[in-house]
């Protein structure tokens, strides 16, 4: 996708290749693939299930998690260089 933003860009001319179209269609395949998932809202009604976020790290990584009851909602884990 990285090479569809280079297009937004007022220092380069505009010119769709081969490549900008590839890009396009595997982001609007993405699209339609995801088009129906929704994230479940966060409800703040006493009866709710909790929401936790849990995080951790270390001088070489970093990791975190969202759960919404027992659901795993969202996860993030990357190595720091």
């Amino acid at each position: 996708m990285g090479v569809l933003h280079k297009l937004t860009s007022n220092l380069m001319p505009f010119q769709w290749t081969y490549t900008h179209q590839h890009a396009f269609e595997d982001v609007k395949h993405l699209a339609m693939i995801f088009c129906n998932h929704h994230w479940k809202p966060l409800s703040y009604d006493p009866e709710a299930p909790p929401v936790n976020v849990m995080t951790d790290g270390c001088g070489t990584g970093i990791a975190g998690i969202v759960m919404i009851g027992r659901l795993l909602m969202l996860q993030y884990s990357t190595q720091l260089s």
